[in-house]
């Protein structure tokens, strides 16, 4: 939950675009891509 906040520190993308994308789909996300502009448009894209 710790490197999820660190992410993902902006609450209103959370509830946007991440509360649309399972659990598993965010925990992808952190573990594959490095980079937080990166995970931010894949998950704008998945959804």
């Amino acid at each position: 939950m710790r490197a999820f906040a660190e992410a993902w520190p902006d609450a209103e993308f959370v509830q946007e675009v991440l509360a649309q994308l399972p659990w598993y789909h965010q925990l992808a996300l952190l573990d594959k891509l490095p980079d937080p502009e990166t995970r931010r448009w894949y998950a704008a894209k998945a959804i």
